[in-house]
């Protein structure tokens, strides 16, 4: 209770200073197959697939890959994971590049993977799971700024998509912060969704956000 106390004091506080951004959580996970476990994505091991983005948001791509690699890294230290970078590295090492570009391709068009494709590239980077990241919208107007990320995890086993959610993080009512902590906050929850842990509690962060920092 005491704990809970000191926390509201600080937001009020920071609320008043005005200088501050409480940065919130909205990841949601939107779809999980039903013969998809935590257990398996544990245990065959997961690859994070360099950040899409659209026009315009390509500089922002690898912070937010980056901050994925740090947060499954501290929360799931005994998870098979392979970094963007080692996956990148991997799927050049094999020639499955092509591969790679197809399986999207594919996928775009039609809704369905090509299994064989999917396969490839799981056999060839060492990981039953991919995790496919698009960074869909970052933005901020006077008081109010949103990180945006759809997800999902793709099983190169089956040939399917068994995990399918969104990484957000906002802010409303105060000073919106830079870039980087809407990131920090993004990552972490899209984090937490995949592998059904608790929520933490909203983020204040005590940097003002300057002009030319979005």
């Amino acid at each position: 209770m005491k704990k809970a106390h000191i926390f509201l004091l600080s937001i009020l506080i920071t609320m008043l200073l005005g200088c501050t951004a409480t940065i919130y959580d909205g990841s949601k996970a939107q779809y999980i197959k039903e013969e998809f476990t935590l257990e398996s994505l544990k245990s065959e091991g997961l690859a994070l697939l360099p950040v899409h983005a659209g026009a315009g948001q390509e500089g922002y791509r690898r912070p937010f890959a980056d901050a994925i690699n740090r947060k499954v890294d501290s929360l799931i230290p005994s998870l098979k994971f392979y970094r963007w970078q080692k996956t990148a590295e991997l799927l050049n090492k094999h020639n499955l590049v092509k591969s790679y570009q197809d399986a999207i391709l594919t996928y775009q068009k039609t809704a369905i993977f090509d299994k064989n494709f999917l396969y490839e590239i799981g056999s060839g980077v060492g990981a039953r799971y991919l995790l496919f990241v698009s960074l869909q919208s970052f933005h901020t107007l006077k008081a109010i700024a949103e990180v945006k990320a759809f997800t999902q995890v793709w099983d190169c086993r089956e040939g399917d998509v068994v995990w399918e959610g969104w990484g957000v993080a906002f802010s409303s009512g105060g000073t919106p912060s830079v870039y980087e902590d809407y990131v920090s906050v993004a990552a972490e929850g899209l984090v937490r969704k995949l592998f059904n842990l608790p929520p933490r509690r909203p983020m204040i962060f005590i940097k003002q956000k300057e002009e030319d920092e979005w």
